[in-house]
C-alpha cells in the first residue's frame, strides 16, 4: 500500500511539474512574440523561477542583455535558498542600453526573493550605432589576429 501511494504521489508530482514547465515555455514564447513586434526600448524584469541555463531564460532573454552579467558581481543570488545561491530573478535590457550598476539587496527579509536594482542608461541611437560598428571592427580584428 505504501509503495503504491508513493508511486501515485510521485507520478502526480511529475505530471504537475511537467504541466508547469509546459505552461512556462508557452508563456516565454508569448513574451518573445510580443517584444519582437514592439518598436519601443524594452526592459524585462521578473521572477522566471528558472536558472540561466533553462529554455525559459534563453527564450525571454533572446538578444537582450542580462543586467547581472553586465554589471553584477558574485553569484547573483536572488532567491533565499539555504543550500546554494539561486539566481531566478532577472533584469533584461536591450543592447541599446548600458547597465551602469547592478545590486541585489540581500539584507531584505520580507520576502524569499531579494530585490534587484539596475542603473540603466538609454543610448542615443546614433551613439549606439557607432559603438556597434566599433565593436564589430574590433571583433573582426581580434579574430583575424587569433587566426595567425
Amino acid at each position: 500500500f505504501l509503495l503504491t501511494l508513493y508511486l501515485l504521489l510521485n507520478q502526480n508530482l511529475f505530471q504537475t511539474l511537467s504541466e508547469a514547465f509546459t505552461l512556462q515555455q508557452h508563456q516565454a514564447e508569448l513574451i518573445k512574440a510580443h517584444f519582437e513586434t514592439c518598436k519601443h526600448p524594452k526592459i524585462i524584469c521578473g521572477d522566471l523561477n528558472n536558472s540561466a541555463f533553462s529554455y525559459v531564460y534563453r527564450t525571454i532573454k533572446g538578444d537582450l542583455k542580462d543586467a547581472f552579467e553586465e554589471a553584477g558581481t558574485g553569484f547573483g543570488k536572488s532567491y533565499n535558498f539555504k543550500y546554494y545561491p539561486a539566481r531566478i530573478d532577472y533584469i533584461f535590457v536591450e543592447k541599446s542600453m548600458v547597465v551602469k550598476q547592478f545590486k541585489t539587496i540581500d539584507t531584505f527579509f520580507q520576502s524569499d526573493h531579494f530585490p534587484q536594482i539596475a542603473d540603466v542608461h538609454l543610448l542615443n541611437k546614433y551613439i549606439y550605432f557607432l559603438l556597434n560598428v566599433i565593436y564589430r571592427f574590433f571583433l573582426v580584428l581580434y579574430r583575424f589576429i587569433c587566426w595567425f
